[in-house]
């Protein structure tokens, strides 16, 4: 496993001055662990979060400007583009991009679409489909494959679990085509959201991904399909021994989502040991969300700041969910009250 390292932030032209952007960092890199966590939500005596540091002038600076409005509808949005930012360490390559760009793409390449399930498939294009160009002139359409590809427009407050996932299997006839062209888009994301450190991830399935699917076997519905690994929590225990094997065995230096993380057995351990090895936890508030169900006090977020599990923000699938790491930064200063160290 490579370690990886973020450059530290620096200042940069039409942003943040040096000294505000390096505040600006650690405003939203060390959060307040003000919120109410359950007693069996503590950790031990003597492994809690770090003792605070000193506040610098810097960061003071800072935080005089975000509390203002922090508790306004939508924290100003300019402000955390500016904000310098390391990296987006939770970035999948196949949902990074918008579904706008995978439609101009399917229809540079000639794909068509299966106007039945909205499903990008090869040329020529037969009955029951069209061509996916038909969506520069077709707004209609257009916006119909928009919605099918990403979360845009999936009614707020129902969960969109099943909606997410399905997105890949209607444009990865376009994605496995395009990856270079892709990580180009990523990379000019990378400059827009003022980061430093480009990273995504093009993830091949685990062991233990490959005996699920063997033991679920091939089903030509779809749903049904989907259901099978689903039911009965067939996922769950591969999930729960992964992370274990993960922190305990394999000395990961990062960890994704850990959502369920206070459903698993003994997760006190897995928190406590955690934070003691300084692994951090990709969190991808958004998509968490979308999929999960798992925001604001349903996340275990401020468990993690409770245990001292140090945590990155990060996106996940940026296209299908319509987001950036600008918006997750915001989100998370709204939604927890992120500021400076004290």
């Amino acid at each position: 496993m490579h370690r990886r390292f973020v450059p530290a932030a620096r200042g940069t032209t039409n942003a943040l001055s040096p000294p505000t952007a390096l505040a600006a960092l650690s405003a939203l890199a060390v959060l307040s662990a003000g919120s109410v966590t359950p007693a069996a939500a503590q950790p031990a005596a003597g492994q809690g979060a770090p003792a605070p540091r000193e506040v610098t002038a810097a960061e003071a600076r800072t935080d005089a400007y975000l509390n203002p409005v922090r508790d306004r509808p939508g924290p100003p949005r300019d402000f955390f583009v500016r904000l310098p930012k390391g990296g987006d360490l939770h970035n999948h390559l196949s949902g990074a991009v918008s579904a706008e760009y995978l439609i101009e793409l399917a229809a540079e390449g000639g794909l068509c679409i299966d106007t039945a399930t909205t499903t990008a498939v090869t040329p020529p294009c037969g009955p029951g489909t069209r061509p996916a160009a038909d969506a520069r002139t077709d707004r209609a359409f257009h916006d119909a494959l928009v919605r099918a590809w990403s979360m845009e427009g999936f009614p707020p407050g129902q969960s969109g679990h099943d909606h997410f996932f399905a997105t890949f299997g209607k444009f990865g006839e376009v994605t496995w085509r395009h990856r270079g062209r892709m990580l180009a888009e990523v990379a000019d994301d990378v400059v827009r959201q003022n980061q430093f450190h480009p990273e995504t991830m093009v993830a091949p399935a685990s062991d233990g991904a490959r005996r699920l699917a063997d033991e679920v076997g091939r089903d030509d519905d779809l749903a049904a399909l989907h259901r099978k690994p689903v039911a009965g929590g067939k996922l769950d225990e591969p999930v729960a021994e992964a992370r274990k094997e993960a922190v305990g065995a394999a000395r990961t230096e990062r960890a994704g989502h850990g959502v369920d993380l206070v459903h698993e057995d003994d997760w006190q351990q897995t928190a406590r040991t955690t934070a003691a090895r300084r692994i951090a936890v990709e969190v991808p508030f958004t998509s968490n969300a979308q999929i999960l169900g798992g925001k604001g006090a349903d996340h275990p977020f401020t468990v993690y700041r409770r245990y001292g599990v140090p945590v990155v923000l990060a996106t996940d699938d940026p296209g299908v969910s319509r987001t950036g790491i600008s918006h997750e930064y915001a989100y998370a200063a709204a939604a927890y009250g992120l500021g400076c160290p004290g």
